[in-house]
């Protein structure tokens, strides 16, 4: 998960430093699910910390939070 976590974090830093970016869109639409957890740490530079979001029931109870506390992974 850290290496997948840090290939991602890795790759914004290159683009960062070899082009002037003014902002980012991210495509989620091919995502089929799995853990989450990597992909939100990979793209932690692009995403504030903090709570990001709930996990819900379907009678709309929110359950767990998920947040995140950046950290360089490599």
């Amino acid at each position: 998960m850290d290496d997948f976590a840090g290939d991602i974090q890795q790759r914004i830093a290159q683009l960062d430093t070899e082009n002037q970016i003014r902002g980012w869109v991210v495509d989620l639409r091919k995502n089929t699910g799995g853990n989450m957890y990597p992909m939100i740490a990979g793209l932690g530079p692009l995403i504030n910390t903090g709570e990001l979001g709930y996990f819900v029931y379907p009678d709309g109870k929110k359950n767990e939070i998920f947040s995140l506390e950046l950290h360089r992974i490599r």
